[in-house]
């Protein structure tokens, strides 16, 4: 395994705890709201 790839994974899932997730969760919030 490279090291240059670990650290890519490593800042894609970065990437994804700090902006996806909050999105999917504001998603479902506003879901849960409308209901």
């Amino acid at each position: 395994m490279k090291p240059i790839k670990y650290l890519e994974n490593f800042v894609t899932l970065f990437i994804h705890n700090k902006i996806v997730m909050p999105i999917l969760n504001n998603i479902k919030y506003n879901l849960f709201l409308i209901y």
